[in-house]
């Protein structure tokens, strides 16, 4: 029976080695294993971001002046000022002149609007009188056609009748006259002359009786019928005259209205143009809503905005040009990735790290969680992340003395619990369904099935199989490989072997119960309860297919562990500024990184400048080389 050592080089997260020892052909001498003891202590699990400080209650001071315009008198940033102080005051002298030429437009648009109104009532007045005179006519019509039919046409039928009458009375006296001197002419007592104009006497009373008769039939057959028409006529047309005068003045007035609307909303244009200068201008001073200390916007913020706020500088409207912070309440607003995002709810505890504080904390909770995502980066249109908001609850007296813009990291306590029986993650691995532990007992060690709990990123928790102060192999994995594959067969599962993945990317169980001292605040991310049947056959098969095997079939040829390893080597550091270098600056920012390496930035980032250049990134390659040959994870990035 022997033991061959190899070393299996896995890829984890970001690119760091994980190292871990293979024990291959037949028992492992529990002398050799690399063990653990079972212990209860604080269990927490907490979820770590960087963030920037902020005033929880700031008031924000913008340009409310349309287009652009120039800072002409501005307090110093960090003066003191009280409420209802000047604190900024834009160029007007534009906004002035415009103002002068409105008020000519204005009044131009006042008199327009006079006059309509006059025309409206010049009009309504006329109207009144054109139907006056048009039903006045309409009543003179009507009259005249009653005069007629009671009156007029009786009287002069009676006129005609009576002159009919008299020429008809006058022709019997003449003929009885010439009869008469027809017979005394006979004996002598009238001439004949005589009798000749008593002749020519009853011939005209006849053609005068002829003549009346005819023209009574004139008048009662033509001349009344006649009248009668036209009078009618006349009544009819005083009535179309009626309705031709109202629709006129209707539609003379209606003109008039609307010349008048017109010229009343050309007016209330020109006012609010007016108006709207008035209040452009006096946008142009800009007073301070409450009593602070003057802070200009973050060079971030204004990365899109132009030149630095100065006396001088352009502005456009709605651009931050100042705030006034109430540094008695402080915040930090941060973003959290999908991924964890389920582990924090609204009211959580939070731990904050001040950089610029050295070691000292600050206690808070989570005071807002965005329910949707934010717009992603164009860099990173796959990352989604969350807007979080963390309220410092420290006395008004220590958060004062913080500033806003100031970078912090933010430890949400997703869970803590105390007296947890737990053991490191890689002391547990999965078969299937089932979950084992190695324990070592009188210098040998023995199989256990447990049952687990939740996982933070360095420990497990124990329900069930393990007690207190047991001792447990921490890489049985390996060390059991071949006894694992043959349970793996009696249960009748392919490819199960695997180790728990951690439940939070930042959580971890101390015994001091001080998130701030976690070993690995930045491994990747996983759900709060997670079952190790389930939570990464792929990744155990990885790691043998690029180790395990290898390190097992050349070992027993004795060529030694270096045959089964394979390393991957560290990309050069100017490839990489190269690659993802945006704008050029020859270094990377947090954003620049890709997500397999921003879990270890903060690791990286030796200065704090919140940047990495080639030093720091050729200390990548030493983190991810091993540590030596009896360490479980000596080089790994933590």
């Amino acid at each position: 029976m022997f033991v061959i050592l190899a070393i299996v080089l896995v890829v984890v997260g970001g690119g760091g080695w994980l190292v871990n020892l293979s024990f291959t052909g037949g028992s492992a001498d529990a002398s050799h294993l690399v063990t653990e003891t079972v212990k209860k202590g604080p269990f927490r699990i907490v979820v770590s971001e960087r963030g920037q400080l902020d005033s929880l209650k700031s008031a924000t001071i913008t340009s409310g002046v349309e287009g652009t315009t120039t800072i002409i008198f501005i307090v110093p940033e960090g003066t003191q000022v009280h409420a209802g102080q000047l604190v900024c005051e834009l160029d007007s002298s534009t906004l002035v002149d415009k103002q002068k030429e409105q008020q000519i437009k204005l009044t131009q648009a006042t008199a327009d609007l006079e006059k309509a109104r006059k025309n409206v009532q010049i009009q309504e007045e006329q109207n009144a009188s054109d139907i006056a005179a048009a039903n006045l006519l309409f009543q003179l019509a009507e009259l005249d056609l009653n005069k007629f039919e009671k009156g007029d046409k009786s009287k002069l039928l009676n006129e005609k009748d009576g002159e009919l009458q008299l020429a008809e009375e006058e022709l019997i006296r003449a003929k009885d006259t010439y009869e008469f001197s027809k017979r005394i002419a006979k004996k002598g007592y009238k001439t004949q002359q005589e009798l000749e104009a008593n002749r020519i006497a009853v011939k005209k009373a006849e053609i005068n009786r002829n003549k009346a008769e005819e023209a009574l039939r004139v008048l009662r057959d033509y001349e009344f019928v006649r009248t009668h028409a036209e009078l009618k006529e006349k009544v009819e047309e005083a009535k179309r005259e009626q309705n031709r005068v109202k629709l006129q003045g209707d539609a003379s007035l209606d003109q008039f209205n609307a010349e008048l609307q017109a010229r009343e909303l050309a007016h209330l244009v020109e006012t609010e143009k007016a108006t709207k200068l008035s209040e452009q201008i006096a946008a142009c001073k800009l007073y301070a809503p409450q009593p602070g200390e003057v802070v200009y916007p973050s060079q971030r913020s204004r990365r899109n905005e132009g030149q630095a706020i100065e006396e001088g500088a352009s502005v456009r409207q709605l651009q931050e040009i100042l705030k006034l912070p109430d540094l008695s309440q402080m915040k930090v607003e941060a973003k959290i990735h999908e991924s964890r995002i389920g582990l924090v709810s609204k009211g959580m505890p939070v731990i904050v790290h001040v950089d610029a504080a050295g070691d000292e904390i600050y206690r808070g909770i989570v005071d807002f969680i965005s329910s949707v995502p934010l717009s992603p980066d164009y860099r990173t249109p796959d990352l989604r992340q969350y807007a979080a908001v963390v309220r410092l609850t420290e006395s008004p007296e220590r958060v004062s003395k913080l500033k806003p813009g100031l970078t912090a990291n933010i430890e949400i306590v997703a869970e803590q619990r105390e007296n947890v029986l737990q053991v490191p993650v890689q002391a547990v691995v999965s078969v299937g369904p089932k979950r084992y532990a190695y324990v070592v007992a009188n210098g040998a060690a023995a199989r256990r099935e447990v049952e687990i709990g939740q996982s933070s990123t360095k420990s497990i928790e124990i329900t069930q199989g393990l007690s207190e102060r047991e001792q447990v192999v921490m890489n049985p994995r390996t060390a059991f490989s071949d006894e694992l594959a043959d349970l793996a067969l009696q249960l009748g599962v392919s490819n199960p072997i695997d180790v728990p993945v951690p439940a939070a990317v930042d959580g971890e169980a101390t015994e001091s119960g001080d998130p701030s001292k976690a070993a690995n605040p930045a491994a990747p991310a996983a759900p709060a309860k997670v079952d190790a049947a389930e939570s990464g056959p792929g990744r155990q098969s990885r790691e043998e297919g690029r180790g395990g095997e290898g390190a097992k079939g050349e070992g027993r040829k004795g060529e030694g562990r270096g045959e089964g390893r394979r390393e991957r080597r560290p990309r050069d550091p100017s490839a990489m500024i190269k690659e993802g270098d945006k704008n050029g600056d020859g270094k990377l920012s947090k954003d620049e990184t890709n997500e397999r390496m921003q879990p270890f930035f903060d690791r990286l980032d030796a200065n704090k400048d919140g940047f990495l250049d080639k030093g720091e990134l050729s200390k990548m390659g030493a983190m991810r080389r091993p540590g030596g040959e009896g360490g479980a994870a000596g080089g790994a990035p933590q």
